[in-house]
């Protein structure tokens, strides 16, 4: 099977995703952002993650938005996960271990 074939859903899933990135300017208003109840309204207000964050009042330390990103970015993953089977699915499976792993550490 060539790689158009193999590769072609899971392209297009990642050029969506990478069309959701953050710019530099919101790294920009991210890094004046002077404590966490900022940071964190400047993300939910103006980017995609506002779905990340449900419930953007309660957090209150850095910890917490690290979660939520890590948590995030394995759902993205887990969006790559259907498209492949054999060895790519092997190596999606191990990656979620060891998510799951770190989760309970």
């Amino acid at each position: 099977m060539n790689g158009i074939t193999r590769h072609g859903a899971a392209q297009s899933k990642a050029r969506s995703l990478m069309g959701k990135l953050l710019e530099d300017e919101d790294y920009r208003q991210l890094m004046m952002a002077v404590n966490i109840r900022n940071f964190v309204d400047y993300l939910v207000k103006n980017t995609v993650y506002e779905k990340v964050f449900p419930e953007p009042d309660k957090i209150i330390h850095r910890h917490e938005i690290e979660i939520e990103m890590v948590r995030n970015l394995f759902k993205n993953f887990e969006k790559f996960y259907h498209y492949y089977y054999d060895n790519y699915r092997t190596f999606f499976k191990v990656l979620f271990m060891r998510y799951e792993v770190e989760n309970l550490k």
